[in-house]
């Protein structure tokens, strides 16, 4: 920006400012590489106020096994569910064809 002062053109600097609605939006938890993109604002906001607007960029996410543990209950609720209620139909099936057989 530039200002005409007694004949004279001067370089007046741009006040860049970014709010922020909360203060946790620095802290190291919310900062951390699985944060879901809160470390890419907080550092393109830097950017933007060091007037690096070149910098300012979404970095990809980083391949990561995102690999899930189970309780105990959820476990034995998963064994349940994919082995032995299909074991049972399957069983009943089998003994329904035995009998319908048997009694014709």
């Amino acid at each position: 920006m530039t200002a005409r002062i007694a004949g004279e053109e001067e370089e007046i600097p741009v006040a860049r400012l970014i709010v922020i609605g909360d203060a946790d939006a620095l802290r190291d938890e919310v900062l951390a590489p699985r944060s879901f993109g809160n470390r890419d604002f907080v550092l393109n906001s830097i950017n933007f106020l060091a007037e690096e607007t070149d910098l300012i960029s979404i970095r990809p996410i980083d391949p990561i096994n995102t690999g899930f543990t189970l309780s105990a209950l959820q476990m034995r609720l998963f064994v349940l569910g994919l082995i032995i209620f299909p074991l049972l139909i399957a069983m009943l099936g089998v003994i329904v064809i035995l009998r319908r057989r048997r009694l014709a």
